[in-house]
């Protein structure tokens, strides 16, 4: 096991899945990814992440019908959930989608280092700081 924790990443924009998944195994996270939600189950089968980073607009099955497959299924209702969007969505859908934070895209690692950490139970030391802000379109320093 990576010292941060397993991190399963769902996304169907293949761009930000493998950015997302750079980003975090160079912070010391192993990465298991997937392009929508029923990969995301087959996934959750093969391995115990801490946290499921679930994008909200997917094909074949998109992040609310996964989530309540996965509320669904005692061996996986524990996993915390960040959901990433581009939607914006309304308080009521957010509280239905019962998640650890709702993140917009573009995505700034700034928002999401501190939930990884507390999913994962990870501590970030001082020189940890992020070095990289991450958008679905491109990396920028």
């Amino acid at each position: 096991m990576v010292a941060g924790g397993t991190v399963l990443v769902v996304d169907d924009d293949e761009v930000m899945r493998d950015a997302l998944a750079t980003l975090l195994s160079g912070e010391g996270y192993e990465v298991v990814t997937a392009s929508n939600g029923r990969e995301a189950l087959d996934r959750l089968g093969e391995t115990e992440p801490c946290v499921i980073l679930l994008d909200y607009a997917m094909p074949v099955m998109d992040g609310l019908a996964f989530r309540e497959a996965q509320k669904a299924d005692p061996r996986w209702s524990g996993i915390p959930v960040i959901l990433i969007t581009a939607h914006h969505l309304t308080a009521f859908a957010a509280r239905s989608i019962d998640t650890l934070a709702i993140l917009q895209k573009p995505l700034s690692y700034e928002a999401l280092a501190p939930l990884l950490e507390r999913a994962c139970g990870r501590e970030r030391r001082e020189e940890e700081a992020p070095r990289i802000l991450l958008t679905s379109r491109r990396w920028r320093a």
